[in-house]
Parts: structure tokens; C-alpha cells; sequence
């Protein structure tokens, strides 16, 4: 299955969510535009899985090809709370974001998949730089997909690669940087410190892990050796 894209503006997500359970306009705020993303996880080297092959990608306001996109894994069936926050705050940042449901299925099964939707992000989306984000149980998605080997059996010795690995844990963050230089003009450090300081301040960390100590974390991990 080729990877699509639909786009549709607000005000006809607005009307779609009006129609559906539990929804109502108030969760159009935060981003102008979303997108149907389609990708096929087989085509990277996937097992056949019951999950989505398809998302939702939310634009933030002003969002131009090229722009950075973040794709956030969580176990499913749709983000709660936390993972609502996270996304709020990446779409804050100019982030475009795209949800991956992990369900029952093992982390490791996801890893395809997860390359799939990146592919999908940079190639059909035209998205820039893309970090790729786990939070809860599925967060070791992110974790796996740094993985040199794993990059180059999903995504080919030339094909695009995270900016950056983000397990979001309240307990054990783990924050690593990617296997692809950015370009210059993506002004990677700066990104990824306000990237680090918007996550650290989110939902996931609890009020007494001092979001300061996690931003540093986050940031040193990120651009010690990053892209």
C-alpha cells in the first residue's frame, strides 16, 4: 500500500469531530490542519500486525515543508492525558505530530512500522527533521529504533533516520540522539534544548522530578553527540 496524504482544514476536522463519540470542537484547537498518513510497515520489512497504517499528522499553524515533525508512540488504543500534553506541547514548539497506536503487540514488532511512518513523514508530509517520541510501555519503540542495525533493515544504508529517541517515563526517561546529521539550518541544539524544556515541563514528569534537571538531561543526551 503507498503511503497517502489527505489533507483537510480545521474547520471540516471540526465538523468530523463534532460527529464523533466523545469529541467535541475544543479538540481542533492547537493546529490548523491534519492530514490522513498512510504508510505499510510490510514494505520495510514488517511482520503482518493488527495495528494502524495510517494516522493522523496535526499541523501546527504556519507549518511549511521542510518543518520538523514528531512522531509519538503510545500503547493505545488513543493517547490519555499524558500523551495529550505531550502533543499539545509539540504542536507549541511548530511540531507537526503524528500518533502511532502500539496496542497488545510487542515493542519490537512496531519498529517497522515506526521507520514506515517515517518515511511517510519525510517523503509524502515533507516534513525535515523528525524526532520520534514513546510514551508509556511502547516508549521502548524509540528506544529500538536507535539502533544502527535496525535503522539499516527498515530504512535502507541511505534512507532517512530519527533526529532523536525519546522514551518518556516518569520513573526512567531515556533520551538518545540520532544516527543522521541535521542540516544547519535546522539549528539542531537550539531545537532540541526548547524541544527538552517543553517535554520536561509536561504531564509525564511528576511536580516533584524538577523539570530543569530533566531539560538538562534531555539536552546534554541530545546534542553531546547528535545530529
Amino acid at each position: 500500500m503507498p503511503a497517502r496524504l489527505m489533507s483537510f482544514s480545521v474547520l471540516a476536522l471540526a465538523a468530523l469531530l463534532l460527529g464523533a463519540a466523545n469529541r467535541t470542537a475544543s479538540a481542533a484547537e492547537g493546529f490548523a490542519e491534519y492530514a490522513l498518513l498512510e504508510f505499510d510497515a510490510a514494505v520495510h520489512g514488517g511482520q503482518a500486525w493488527h495495528g494502524p497504517q495510517s494516522g493522523l499528522l496535526l499541523y501546527p499553524a504556519g507549518w511549511a515543508v521542510g518543518d520538523a515533525a514528531a512522531l509519538v508512540v503510545h500503547d493505545g488504543p488513543s493517547l490519555g492525558a499524558m500523551g495529550r500534553d505531550v502533543r499539545e506541547r509539540l504542536l507549541q514548539e511548530q511540531a507537526a505530530v503524528l500518533e502511532l497506536a502500539a496496542g497488545p503487540q510487542p515493542p519490537a514488532i512496531l519498529v517497522p512500522a515506526a521507520f514506515a511512518a517515517l518515511h511517510a513523514l519525510r517523503h509524502h508530509a515533507g516534513a525535515g527533521l523528525v524526532v520520534i517520541i514513546g510514551v508509556g510501555m511502547a516508549g521502548e519503540v524509540a528506544l529500538l529504533s536507535a539502533d544502527p542495525a535496525q535503522a539499516d533493515r527498515h530504512a535502507g544504508a541511505d534512507g532517512p533516520r530519527f533526529s532523536a529517541h525519546l522514551h518518556l517515563d516518569p520513573l526512567q526517561a531515556r533520551f538518545l540522539p540520532g544516527n543522521q546529521s541535521a542540516d544547519a539550518r535546522e539549528a539542531w541544539p537550539a531545537r532540541a534544548s526548547a524541544l527538552c524544556i517543553a517535554l520536561a515541563q509536561s504531564d509525564v514528569f511528576d511536580p516533584g522530578n524538577p523539570s530543569a534537571t530533566v531539560a538538562r538531561d534531555c539536552s546534554v543526551a541530545l546534542t553531546a553527540i547528535g545530529p
